[in-house]
């Protein structure tokens, strides 16, 4: 089916071309008939829809060309974001690299803190055995100070003890001295008495009608003469002297029965005497 074209266009085609000009068609076509110049229009109609077809082709392949030049973007953009996700991935991965390194540190800076509390608490614990090693030092210095007061109270009830009994030893030992004299006294006076005994039992009897007499003559002495009387005075002393003398004799006798026990006793104070003499040594 042929084209139709506007009355313009047919006036145009139908003038004569210059002679100069070139022209696309054979040069019968331009002197034809009017059925020939609808042909030739629609020739030209084919050509240019042909053109068009062309141009369109053309677009086409332009449009071809950006699809491709876009695609080339988009797969450069997909390359980019597969980098960009392959960068994201290995930032996660290092963000949590160092967060395990922060985490392994802190592991680190705690294990430091429990090794410095471990070594804290052994050296408590060593401070622990020595306090109760000096509180048991403390509890036994205090037993050994409360045992040398009791040492020194004992001491000095010991030592005050043995001095009075010192005393009293000593007290003792001067009484045996004193009684150790009177023993040797009495043991002069028992070296004597016997002689005395024997002289007073020769003369007792003499003595007692010495002294009857003389009482009888002192009795009757208002009636003698001075002579006399002197005689009697001078025998009435003699008389007295031995009464005196008789009365001597019965105390030393009773003095030799006392001399015994005293012997008796002097014999038991020489034990007094030498425990008296050591402690004086010892004070």
């Amino acid at each position: 089916m042929l084209a139709t074209f506007p009355p313009f266009l047919l006036k145009t085609h139908s003038r004569p071309l210059p002679p100069s000009s070139p022209t696309l068609f054979p040069a019968a076509c331009v002197y034809q008939t009017v059925y020939e110049r609808q042909q030739c229009c629609s020739v030209l109609q084919c050509v240019a829809v042909c053109c068009s077809v062309l141009q369109c082709v053309a677009m086409c392949c332009c449009v071809l060309q950006c699809v491709a030049v876009c695609c080339s973007v988009l797969q450069c953009v997909a390359v980019c974001w597969s980098l960009l996700q392959c960068v994201a991935v290995c930032c996660s991965v290092l963000q949590c690299v160092v967060v395990c390194c922060s985490v392994l540190q802190c592991v680190a800076v705690c294990c430091s803190v429990l090794q410095c509390v471990a070594v804290c608490c052994s050296v408590m614990q060593c401070v622990a055995v020595c306090c109760s090693v000096l509180q048991c030092v403390v509890v036994c210095c205090s037993v050994l100070q409360c045992v040398a007061v009791c040492c020194s109270v004992l001491q000095c009830v010991a030592v005050q003890h043995t001095a009075s009994h010192c005393n009293t030893l000593r007290h003792t030992a001067t009484h045996c001295n004193t009684l150790q004299h009177t023993a040797t006294h009495c043991n002069t006076i028992l070296c004597t008495l016997p002689h005395i005994l024997t002289h007073i039992e020769a003369h007792g009897s003499t003595l007692q009608r010495t002294a009857t007499h003389c009482n009888t003559q002192q009795h009757a002495s208002s009636r003698c003469d001075s002579n006399t009387l002197q005689h009697m005075h001078h025998t009435a002393s003699h008389c007295n002297t031995l009464q005196h003398t008789a009365t001597h004799c019965s105390t030393l006798q009773h003095t030799a029965t006392h001399c015994i026990t005293l012997q008796h006793t002097a014999s038991l104070c020489n034990t007094p005497q030498h425990t008296g003499t050591h402690c004086s040594t010892l004070r």
